[in-house]
């Protein structure tokens, strides 16, 4: 079987830095799409979209806090 290499605290942190920055990115997308939405049933779907993208981003940026907290205290 194909063991995974455990990344260090460092290599996590920067793949959810690098997570994140994709996430915000597609978070602004969003809302330049919801500037040109059709019709009420399309914005509502950009919004959910955004809502679900925002409730990621404040996950991801806890864990990165988190981390950044134990690098820095050991």
């Amino acid at each position: 079987m194909h063991k995974e290499k455990e990344l260090t605290a460092e290599e996590q942190l920067a793949q959810y830095h690098k997570l994140k920055t994709e996430l915000l990115q597609t978070y602004h997308k969003q809302k330049e799409a919801l500037e040109y939405a059709v019709d009420n049933v399309e914005e509502g779907l950009i919004k959910e979209k955004r809502e679900k993208l925002a409730k990621q981003i404040k996950a991801l940026s806890a864990k990165i806090a988190e981390l950044t907290a134990e690098e820095s205290s050991t």
